[in-house]
């Protein structure tokens, strides 16, 4: 079976460039336009990891990423949160603190992305 991921982002190129390499891989997407619209889908679309974009309307990544890391259900899924901005260390500690594994900055290469995508998956088979 597929591994799923959920990608959320609210720019519509971000998320086909990633889904584009990510199916390609064989991972199964499903899309989230913001931050409202992921924590309605994480219950039905049991993903296997998250791609969480930081800066969305309405609630935002850092809020997502704790809500979802503070619900047993949801806890073990990894979250890789994605911005443009993350440039600075008190905000990379702050996507940490809220329970994000790593952050990875846009623009992202695509091989870069596949190679986090599988370690974390990797790790979350052992588990």
């Amino acid at each position: 079976m597929p591994k799923r991921i959920l990608i959320v982002d609210d720019n519509e190129d971000a998320r086909q460039l990633f889904a584009r390499s990510l199916s390609g891989e064989g991972y199964e997407v499903t899309f989230a336009n913001d931050g409202d619209e992921a924590l309605r889908k994480v219950g039905w679309a049991h993903p296997d990891l998250i791609l969480l974009d930081l800066m969305m309307p309405g609630v935002d990544g850092l809020r997502v990423c704790r809500a979802l890391k503070q619900n047993p259900a949801y806890r073990l899924i990894p979250i890789l949160m994605i911005s443009a901005k993350f440039a600075d260390p008190a905000s990379r500690q702050q996507a940490v603190e809220a329970g994000a594994e790593e952050i990875l900055i846009k623009p992202i290469d695509p091989s870069n992305l596949l190679a986090k995508v599988r370690s974390y998956l990797n790790k979350t088979d052992r588990v």
